[in-house]
C-alpha cells in the first residue's frame, strides 16, 4: 500500500464500529491514540482512499 495525504489510522471494535480515526498523511513512526477506549479487543487498519491494510488485532487492558 502506498501512503499519501489521504491516509488515516482507523480503530474498530469487535462489532465493526469505527471508534477512532486520525488523519496521519505520509507521517511515519509511532502514533499514540489519545482517546479513552474501554478494555477489549480492537482492530487497527490504515486506510488510504478505498484501500485498507490488513487489520491488526489489539487487546486493551
Amino acid at each position: 500500500m502506498t501512503y499519501g495525504a489521504n491516509t488515516a489510522l482507523e480503530v474498530r471494535n469487535t462489532l465493526g464500529q469505527l471508534v477512532y480515526r486520525a488523519d496521519i498523511g505520509v507521517r511515519q513512526g509511532t502514533h499514540t491514540i489519545n482517546t479513552p477506549l474501554e478494555a477489549g479487543i480492537y482492530f487497527v487498519q490504515i486506510a488510504n482512499g478505498n484501500a485498507l491494510s490488513m487489520p491488526v488485532k489489539v487487546f486493551k487492558q
